[in-house]
């Protein structure tokens, strides 16, 4: 899915572009390169790849402790910042070992940062800041890649920022806000 939402985000409904999977043949991922975009009139192949850090134990746990107590979602304390601080510290940690391969490729590349923002509220200015924070540490680490984006995904909603285009840092401040 975060594919199909960069694809669509990205050329909307142009007809002369096609998305498409990279195969994973081997069993063994796809290293630096999940999918490939062509560009059907000049034949480019642009490459992306797709990180979605999760901590699969956790989710299991969660799912776990939620199914022996009949609940549907979690609850915490509303000023408890914990659970935000670690998925963003693991989002930079899964970054900065990112930045050790070389994704370039002629056609150019993308690299697509998922981010679940399900845990951060809209009525709380921290949480708004932490996003923001998210932002501005990912563009700050070194990744050799033309274009770098995070995609902040909320249920069925998502936002794309980019960080990187065609080889630079976007200036601008960053706006995790709207979802």
């Amino acid at each position: 899915m975060p594919f199909s939402n960069f694809c669509k985000w990205k050329y909307g409904n142009r007809n002369d572009v096609l998305c498409a999977l990279v195969p994973d043949t081997q069993g063994q991922g796809t290293p630096g390169r999940d999918a490939i975009i062509i560009d059907q009139n000049t034949k480019i192949e642009h490459s992306v790849e797709i990180t979605w850090p999760i901590d699969g134990q956790r989710v299991i746990e969660k799912c776990r402790q939620l199914n022996e107590r009949n609940l549907y979602s979690e609850n915490w304390d509303y000023k408890d910042i914990s659970r935000h601080q670690r998925d963003i510290n693991h989002t930079i940690e899964i970054a900065h070992k990112k930045a050790l391969r070389d994704y370039h490729s002629p056609g150019g590349a993308s690299l697509i940062f998922v981010f679940d923002r399900s845990s951060f509220w809209n009525d709380n200015k921290m949480h708004f800041e932490m996003l923001d924070l998210l932002c501005t540490r990912l563009s700050e680490v070194t990744l050799k890649v033309d274009n770098i984006l995070l995609m902040l995904v909320s249920g069925d909603k998502n936002q794309i920022i980019e960080l990187k285009s065609e080889g630079k840092i976007i200036k601008e401040h960053f706006h995790c806000r709207v979802l």
